[in-house]
């Protein structure tokens, strides 16, 4: 376990020496430390490429998951390390694992913005329908997070655009409650349905008025 600990240390702050002189004393690859942490998902979560490469040589597993679920792409994904992400795909890593929220790397990217995440994601043929634990797909992720970049990646990519969650909301209904004026002018640009009630009975444009003072006019309907 101290050995595994130290791994981890090592990969959190990009010491590839360490990392050498440890695995060359056969420390495990694919230990895990007190949070189910292996060495990879530290790697991939601080960007250090050197580490990850190291790691990967020595047969570290690329799909083990953390106590949350979530696996090197995960964690790679959400933190913007494109190059991390890049590796990880070369050498198979899955691309829709599912966190314990039922959270793709693709959901991770689009709800932190990760611009260059994503697309190697997508190329990879990540799957832009899945939801997650509250049926939400990465385009609701993206749109209430106001990354518009993603939100019209992600529609050029196919995502459904009036796709809906557990309530009914479609990223239009995400976008507007949340006040997203450049997602929503994205989301209406590419045609949105403005008309589709939620399961309460409420369309998007009911929601304007939630968050409507301070911001542009825009035209729901």
């Amino acid at each position: 376990m101290y050995q595994t600990q130290q791994l981890v240390s090592a990969a959190i702050r990009g010491s590839a020496s360490e990392m050498r002189l440890l695995l060359a004393q056969r420390a495990n690859a694919n230990g895990v430390d007190e949070s189910h942490r292996t060495p990879l998902q530290a790697a991939a979560m601080s960007g250090h490429l050197d580490c990850l490469g190291l790691l990967l040589d020595a047969q570290a597993d690329i799909d083990t998951r953390d106590y949350h679920g979530q696996a090197a792409l995960h964690h790679a994904a959400r933190n913007g390390h494109h190059q991390c992400v890049e590796i990880l795909i070369e050498q198979r890593a899955r691309v829709n694992a599912r966190d314990s929220h039922s959270a793709t790397p693709l959901h991770l990217a689009a709800k932190e913005g990760r611009l260059q995440c994503l697309v190697l994601l997508l190329d990879a043929k990540a799957n832009v329908t899945l939801g997650d634990h509250h049926e939400q797909a990465p385009l609701h992720h993206a749109a209430r997070s106001g990354h518009h970049q993603c939100v019209e990646i992600l529609i050029d990519r196919r995502a459904n655009i009036d796709v809906l969650d557990a309530k009914g909301h479609t990223p239009l209904h995400i976008a507007v409650r949340n006040g997203r004026r450049l997602c929503i002018e994205a989301l209406l640009d590419r045609g949105a349905d403005t008309s589709i009630a939620d399961v309460r009975g409420a369309p998007p444009w009911r929601c304007w008025s939630l968050v409507a003072h301070g911001l542009p006019t825009i035209r729901l309907v």
